[in-house]
């Protein structure tokens, strides 16, 4: 479980410096930000965790981008 966690968040570390803003609303990420990683293409539907199916998002975008009600601006 350990080596998962920190493969999460290695990635999530990648992904900030290569993205630097939301693909959502696109404000630039700030330290302390909650981000979370959406598959533009769905795993269910057939897509794959590689760099180009996946965008970096604030979290509370994330959750607006699958319908979840979010209290976040």
């Amino acid at each position: 479980m350990r080596k998962r966690l920190k493969s999460v968040v290695v990635r999530l570390h990648y992904l900030r410096f290569r993205f630097r803003k939301c693909a959502h609303c696109g404000l630039i990420f700030k330290d302390g930000d909650l981000l979370e990683t959406h598959h533009i293409i769905p795993r269910a539907s057939g897509g794959s965790n590689k760099d180009g199916n996946l965008e970096l998002l604030h979290l509370h975008c994330h959750d607006i981008k699958h319908g979840k009600k979010t209290n976040s601006p």
